[in-house]
């Protein structure tokens, strides 16, 4: 798994992570943040197989997970949107997550 994106000669399948937004906002005396990322998972297999085992291990993973972020308490991590698609014989799986986290007091 890669941020952003991936060195030009990486191998498939492999995966890239996006921080889409961020947006803090404040709850009485506390201090949240509410995040977007996005996962994209690429193949170049005829099947659509490999994307499929990759993207159920992802949200395996993912899905209502407790981050353990420094300075931060998880709230939630939550699937939000999928989709799959095939551009120039290349699998794309991508994968939105929102995620809740809280400042410690």
């Amino acid at each position: 798994m890669h941020n952003t994106q991936a060195p030009q000669d990486t191998d498939y399948p492999y995966a890239v992570f996006y921080l889409i937004s961020g947006i803090p906002h404040w709850t009485f005396d506390n201090t949240m943040e509410n995040v977007i990322i996005q996962f994209t998972i690429y193949d170049d297999n005829s099947s659509v197989e490999n994307v499929s085992d990759l993207y159920g291990y992802l949200t395996d993973l993912y899905d209502w997970t407790i981050l353990d972020i420094d300075n931060y308490h998880s709230i939630y991590m939550q699937r939000e949107t999928s989709s799959l698609m095939k551009s120039s014989d290349i699998w794309q799986q991508t994968v939105d997550y929102r995620i809740e986290i809280e400042e410690e007091a």
